[in-house]
């Protein structure tokens, strides 16, 4: 910036000059200097200078060289800035006698480094050359710079009215290297940084030029010019007092210019424009401006208004089919829009802004059928009701003290305290307390705050009594609520004879045996659907299992792996020829389909039941695949089993698992962690991947046809507590849960499994590893045997899959941390010790059961245990209710100190009753499955149209007896093989326990398991279950 000492000497300058300066006609600021006196004129201006002490340094100054206009060509090309600043020989051109010496400008010293320009580099722009400027456009046309003369009189200008804010440092000629420093200079916006406008090309600034001393001056960096939109205003009047002379011959020129015609040639157009009129000329008729073609773009939009489909016209309705006028439009709201306003909240908006003090009537509510599967009508219509409360009127009644609005008191309470008032009823008017006592209990209750004075605390506690009272949802719940206590309040034993009854019951009950008769199973197909249509994680529904005969053996995975994958591949023969022998439980013969579908299926993810896919056939059926699916590291590998029809031998096997393991080293992420997902999300992404490519399809296809899955896992585990847990919850890449099977071989030769529960049963899952287990050689080693490399299939995958598979893991992990178990051994006696006092084990251990959770959480448990009815066609299963009243019985009178007579005498009958139980469930007689085959036909019904209630289901007693999934005990005997496969599955409620047991010569083994977060102890009922079984014990054996 100028510094105001500066200022003033210029200002001094300029008043000289004006004094001496010749006449000059209006508006012009003087005559021009002819080109035969710049040499004079120059010597004068130093001169003046020199007088008012502006510069007192040493200037060096390059005298310009003029040319004519003839003499410069039309086109010529402009050397490189790089050539055009190094030093000249005079004897190289004698064009430049009068160059005696070059000088250095900031401008050239950008050139000067090599860093930057080449040798050979072409650069188009200004170029300084002697005084001279010569500018290149796009089309290479040169323009020269105006004479020195003119210069020399825009320097005279600046002096009489210099800006007192300019920064400018460096030459003073106003270089325009392009249109937008001609706008910039036009418009009063700050110039290149240079010299001052008019000053002579020979000027040197005190900062870019020497001191007094003859020292080079480094140039001081310029501002950042602004860019052409910024409109820089006059920051005083001196500069609109320059700004409007800079102008005015610009003006006159482009009025002149108006004037010319396009074709004209004539000298005397030519001579209407001085030479730096035609440089700006010039540079007009160079622009080009660009050519923009935008585009056309197919955007897609919906329409706002879309009338009815069918009306001639909008506001013309056709007549209901009924021909019953509903007078749309007149009475009732209507709108012809394919989004009709609903017109309950039309009429309730109506009615909130109406004036009118009136009785109103109820209003309607559209009912949904199906509200699980509209959200969005009722999230519209939450959204709705709120906008309508939020214009409500504010309250007439203001309170002294701040109380909380009607709308947050009327917030659904915790449904840990609702579940709490269902045991707990609210104060009575008959409480040992005061009336003021009472009325803060009741306050408080409905969290209203209570003052000094309680008048305000109860007009609220009323005005939300009214709110509650007028309020048709509350009403209606209301009623509803007492319509179900009154019901609940009768005898279950009443309501199952009205209903058995009834003629409902009559129609349900014919509809059952009607598909009895036409089918040899009535209950199979509605069995699968129970399980298939079940859409949490199979995690919590497949069953794991340890195999006690495979201990561990260090540096023998895949020795063991190899014989346990060669043995089960026999049974898998043998079951293919048919060749297994039938199983036999007190002399009945049982249904083998179990063992039939037990390889080669798969529960293959669908929305919204899942499908299964079984593909095993005998040899007199077909062809039937036999290879394996592999597991290791996230790998997923086919091997073939069989060689032209015949089993591989183990060493064989051996060395193709020795290969899958080294080619599967580093591990990699994989799809089998989907498989642990929720079933519909798995659904999805399952079918993402089988639409995305061929070879997803094809590795679908050959996972589902596998005889079933070998997993090579690299983890170690110390207890059989460690190892069960494993089994369902070890690692999330270790187990295809849609497989029918999946044997997890521990790096140190331990085994686990795991199995999908819908296909089968636990006994007909242990019989193949059973069977393995017991062939196992712990000290056989393979013999050099070539083998078939297995097929590795590699799946292609989205960003949304991986992504899934981060969170399928997550989940994973989530599962594993909400559940606990333990595996314990009781040996005090096992069936070895009971038999010969003849009692059925299972019996004392199912009462052994049910008092440890008694001693646990002080009530009764609900219990399901299993029974097998496979004595019947494809038959499965039938629950089991071992709760019976004479069981209660013996456990009061066990905790209440009974006499040990009167215990034994009341444990005898719940023996007694437990064992007839077990033989109807076995027989077909059981409850349970009739259960499920009353609501199936009532689903049949209501699909119809026909709506049947069964009054029994809506009992309380029913769910807290067991029904809809609520045992608090879900329990089930496993066996009699003490070094047999036993396992487990997830508890069935949050507060319950799981309990499967074997019952070994000397021993009972258990697995109990619960939800880790529930209300269940795990650990106390571990114990109060070994003490129940030592009471009992020690009971019966006096």
């Amino acid at each position: 910036m100028a510094t105001a000492a500066s200022v003033d000497h210029i200002r001094s300058v300029a008043a000289f000059l004006m004094e001496r300066r010749p006449s000059a006609p209006p508006g012009n600021l003087g005559v021009p200097i002819s080109d035969d006196s710049s040499e004079d004129e120059a010597s004068q201006i130093r001169g003046l200078e020199e007088d008012r002490g502006i510069y007192h340094h040493q200037e060096v100054v390059v005298e310009p060289q003029f040319e004519s206009d003839e003499d410069i060509p039309i086109r010529q090309r402009p050397q490189s800035p790089r050539r055009q600043h190094e030093s000249i020989d005079p004897d190289e051109d004698d064009d430049d006698d009068s160059i005696n010496q070059r000088i250095k400008t900031p401008e050239m010293d950008e050139f000067d480094d090599d860093s930057m320009l080449d040798e050979n580099s072409d650069r188009k722009g200004p170029v300084r050359f002697s005084g001279h400027l010569k500018v290149e456009d796009s089309a290479g046309q040169h323009f020269n710079s105006p004479p020195p003369n003119k210069d020399k009189m825009s320097y005279l200008k600046s002096l009489e009215h210099p800006i007192p804010d300019s920064d400018s440092h460096g030459d003073s000629d106003e270089i325009f290297t392009s249109r937008d420093d001609f706008e910039k200079m036009i418009s009063g916006a700050p110039s290149t940084p240079g010299y001052p406008p008019g000053s002579p090309p020979a000027y040197s600034s005190y900062e870019n030029g020497v001191d007094q001393n003859n020292h080079a001056r480094v140039p001081k960096p310029h501002k950042p010019v602004p860019p052409l939109e910024q409109k820089v205003k006059p920051k005083s009047t001196l500069n609109e007092l320059l700004l409007a002379k800079v102008t005015q011959p610009f003006q006159n020129m482009i009025r002149r210019a108006s004037h010319v015609g396009d074709d004209s040639d004539s000298d005397e157009d030519d001579d209407d424009f001085n030479d730096e009129e035609l440089q700006v000329l010039s540079y007009i008729e160079a622009y080009k401006p660009v050519d923009i073609e935008l585009r056309p773009q197919l955007r897609p939009f919906v329409l706002d208004y879309v009338p009815s489909i069918g009306d001639i016209d909008a506001f013309i309705k056709i007549p209901r089919p009924d021909d019953v006028d509903d007078n749309a439009g007149l009475t009732h709201l209507d709108e012809p829009a394919s989004q009709q306003s609903d017109k309950t909240i039309m009429s309730m908006q109506l009615r909130n802004v109406s004036k009118e003090v009136s009785q109103v009537e109820e209003t309607p509510v559209k009912l949904l059928s199906r509200a699980d599967k509209n959200s969005e009508q009722i999230d519209e219509w939450v959204a709705n009701i709120k906008e309508l409360h939020r214009s409500r009127p504010a309250q007439t009644v203001h309170y002294k003290d701040p109380m909380p609005d009607i709308e947050s008191l009327m917030q659904e309470w915790p449904p840990e305290f609702e579940h709490y008032l269902k045991t707990v009823k609210l104060p009575t008017a008959d409480l040992d307390v005061s009336l003021d006592q009472y009325v803060d209990l009741c306050l408080n209750l409905f969290d209203i705050p209570v003052a000094k004075s309680r008048i305000q605390s109860l007009h609220l506690l009323f005005s939300l009594f009214s709110e509650f009272n007028n309020s048709q949802h509350f009403r209606n719940l209301a009623q509803n609520n007492m319509r179900d206590m009154e019901s609940q309040n009768m005898d279950p034993k009443q309501i199952c004879a009205e209903f058995q009854a009834s003629k409902d019951a009559e129609k349900l009950q014919k509809f059952l045996e009607g598909r009895a008769a036409e089918n040899r199973n009535w209950l199979e197909e509605w069995w699968y659907e129970a399980y298939t249509t079940n859409r949490a994680s199979l995690l919590t529904q497949n069953m794991g299992a340890i195999n006690p005969r495979a201990k561990s053996q260090k540096g023998r995975q895949i020795h063991v792996a190899a014989q346990f994958l060669h043995h089960v591949m026999q049974y898998w023969l043998d079951v293919r020829r048919e060749e297994i022998e039938i199983v036999k439980s007190r002399g009945v013969a049982w249904d083998m389909s179990q063992t039939y579908v037990l390889f080669n299926s798969t529960r293959a993810p669908k929305k919204p039941q899942d499908e299964l896919l079984r593909y095993f056939k005998t040899e007199t059926e077909g062809d039937c695949p036999s290879h394996v699916i592999v597991l290791c590291n996230g790998y997923i590998w086919k091997l073939d089993i069989f060689k032209k029809n015949a089993l591989n031998s183990t060493s064989t096997l051996f060395f193709a698992l020795k290969d899958i393991m080294i080619k599967s080293s580093i591990q990699k992420p994989s799809i089998v962690p989907l498989t642990s997902l929720d079933r519909d999300s798995w659904a999805e992404l399952r079918s993402e991947l089988e639409n995305l490519s061929s070879i997803n399809k094809s590795n679908f296809d050959a996972i589902d046809k596998s005889t079933f899955v070998l997993s090579l896992s690299p983890d170690l585990v110390l207890s059989e507590n460690e190892l069960m847990f494993y089994a369902l919850f070890g690692a999330s890449e270790n187990a295809y849960c849609d497989k029918n099977l999946n044997v997890i071989v521990m790096k140190d030769g331990k085994i686990c499994q795991q199995a999908e529960h819908a296909n089968v049963d636990a006994i007909s899952l242990f019989a193949p590893c059973d069977y393995a287990a017991k062939l196992l050689d712990d000290t056989w080693e393979p013999e050099e045997t070539p083998f078939g490399p297995a097929e590795l299939l590699e799946f292609d995958l989205t960003e949304n899959v991986i992504d899934w598979i981060d969170k399928s893991e997550k989940r994973f992990q989530l599962l594993k941390k909400s559940h606990c178990l333990n595996v314990f051994n009781f040996t005090k006696f096992g069936s070895g010790t009971l038999k010969p006092m003849r009692f059925y084990a299972d019996t004392v251990v199912q009462i052994a059961l049910q008092l440890a959770y008694f001693s646990t959480h002080n009530r009764l448990a609900a219990t399901y245990e299993t029974a097998s009815t496979r004595a019947f066609y494809h038959g499965r299963t039938e629950t089991l209710r071992s709760l019976t009243p004479s069981l209660a019985k013996f456990i009061r009178a066990v905790k209440g100190g009974g006499t040990t007579e009167n215990q034994k005498r009341l444990f005898m009958e719940a023996y007694n009753d437990h064992n007839a139980l077990m033989d109807a469930a076995r027989n077909g007689k059981g409850i349970d499955r009739h259960f499920l085959g009353l609501k199936q036909a009532q689903k049949h019904f209501s699909s119809k149209g026909n709506c049947i209630e069964i009054p029994p289901f809506e009992h309380c007693s029913f769910s807290e007896s067991g029904g809809n999934g609520n045992f608090k005990l879900s329990t089930s005997l496993l066996g009699y093989d003490d070094e047999g496969s036993f396992g487990y599955v997830t508890a069935m409620c949050e507060d319950g326990y799981g309990a499967f047991y074997k019952i070994c010569e000397n021993r009972i083994t258990f697995t109990l398991t619960c939800f880790e977060n529930g209300e269940a102890d795990l650990e106390r009922f571990r114990e109060n279950l070994y003490r129940a079984l030592e009471m009992i014990y020690e009971l019966i054996s006096k």
